[in-house]
């Protein structure tokens, strides 16, 4: 993505239009897919992949209340995916190689001590969002946020919070509890790597 839309959709406008830019819109392969069926059509937020810029990318419009939590977590310094707007729809552009932590968690046994550093960086932005006081996620943290490549950080990866963006107002802080419940539920990650993850995880939020 250029200079010029790598800022969040509510900050900049581009003249262009969405068609200009991306084509039509495709299906996302479900291999491939950050939200769960693709999207959720009550928040007018989907997902696709351009037939003209072969991009993975995330729409949803004003109406469906995105559009002012990715402006506050953006200016909490929390990571969020780039975008700009292309008139009422905003369009946020999935880095190449960008996983969901499900699908991290479900590699994490090949290499804990490579895919555990991802959760430190986990640790951190639950961190910002808690500092920001404007709640913690409340669903599936598993699903919520996602592994992007990015050469320019220090880990070689960041993680971002993916929309919705569901944020409860009185959250449970008890991190270690929920990320390992979910862990352990996903059937692929051992007792000893879970403890070692969340170990990260902490060290990240600290």
């Amino acid at each position: 993505m250029s200079e010029q839309h790598r800022v969040p959709p509510n900050e900049r406008s581009s003249n262009a239009s969405l068609e200009q830019v991306y084509g039509d819109l495709l299906p996302v392969r479900k291999a491939f897919s950050l939200l769960p069926n693709y999207g959720y059509p009550e928040s007018n937020l989907y997902e696709y992949i351009s037939d003209k810029t072969r991009r993975h990318i995330i729409t949803f419009t004003d109406e469906g209340g995105i559009r002012p939590q990715h402006r506050a977590l953006h200016r909490a310094g929390v990571d969020v995916l780039d975008g700009a707007m292309y008139d009422r729809t905003a369009v946020l552009e999935v880095p190449h190689g960008t996983k969901s932590l499900r699908s991290v968690a479900n590699l994490v046994e090949r290499d804990p001590d490579h895919y555990a550093v991802i959760f430190r960086i986990l640790g951190n932005e639950l961190r910002k969002i808690n500092d920001a006081d404007i709640g913690a996620p409340s669903g599936i943290w598993l699903d919520q946020f996602a592994y992007a490549p990015d050469s320019h950080s220090d880990y070689g990866a960041r993680v971002v919070f993916l929309p919705p963006y569901n944020l409860a107002e009185n959250p449970n802080n008890d991190i270690s509890t929920k990320i390992g419940s979910e862990l352990l539920q996903t059937g692929t990650v051992t007792e000893p790597t879970v403890q070692k993850i969340l170990w990260e995880v902490r060290n990240g939020w600290s």
